[in-house]
């Protein structure tokens, strides 16, 4: 035909018969569309405008996720949090919204009992809520969580010979900081040495997490200069955050 679509004519299994353009004979798929698990990935910097690229970090079952908090709060655990070498972002989101409302609420339980029992006011006085805190929290918080596996990613990007990629770093570094969940819990009573031993114990794990879990990963790109740099920083930023927890938030 000069004009149109050609059509030629195929049984379907009731013996009749269908039409069929000349695309659908061409198809392997026999006209029918196919299905969405079967179509690439998308690809190219636009990949990461889309919600299908970020499908396979979230596939995870609730059983795998607490599975793997319990190992970041492990010191001394030497098996791998990702032995499919599959990170998620599921955890490392669930803990980031649960560590701060942990924060906002465990600070004003222990801002409202050093002012009722330690701190010396008058007795008409009361104790008002300090809302500007949960705006500067959420700043901190997203900073550790999103911008300083970032930064990471950046050193083994471009002085290394590769990365072991953003999304592993988020997740190994976002798994460090569930620790600080009960951390948060047992610094509400007015007790300073408890407050003090805790943030110290807590923030020794959440380091050895990441050294046995990303700077193990960082040796296969950087050399040691750069990987000793990359730990010295997480070990200030850790200490930066303890200390922000106690004398901001905690005291």
């Amino acid at each position: 035909m000069l004009f149109g679509k050609k059509k030629t004519h195929k049984k379907d299994k009731t013996g009749k018969k269908t039409l069929l353009t000349d695309e659908e004979q061409a198809n392997p798929s026999d006209g029918l569309q196919q299905p969405d698990y079967e179509k690439p990935r998308p690809r190219g910097i636009t990949r990461f405008c889309k919600v299908r690229y970020y499908q396979k970090f979230f596939n995870v079952s609730t059983k795998e996720v607490v599975r793997r908090v319990l190992l970041a709060m492990m010191p001394f655990n030497t098996t791998p949090i990702f032995p499919n070498g599959k990170p998620d972002l599921y955890g490392p989101l669930w803990i980031y919204i649960c560590l701060s409302i942990c924060i906002v609420i465990c600070g004003h339980f222990s801002n409202v009992m050093d002012f009722e029992f330690i701190d010396n006011h008058p007795p008409k006085l009361q104790y008002e809520a300090q809302m500007r805190k949960i705006t500067k929290l959420w700043f901190m918080t997203s900073f550790y969580f999103f911008v300083v596996p970032l930064i990471i990613h950046g050193i083994c990007f471009f002085f290394g010979s590769g990365s072991p990629g953003y999304q592993r770093t988020l997740a190994i570094y976002g798994y460090s900081f569930a620790i600080f969940i009960p951390a948060t819990v047992i610094l509400v009573p007015p007790i300073e040495y408890l407050r003090y031993a805790t943030l110290g114990v807590a923030g020794f794990i959440s380091l050895l997490f990441i050294s046995k879990e990303l700077m193990d990963a960082g040796k296969k790109y950087l050399e040691q200069k750069w990987v000793t740099a990359i730990a010295i920083m997480c070990a200030i930023l850790h200490i930066i955050f303890c200390l922000m927890l106690k004398f901001y938030y905690f005291d």
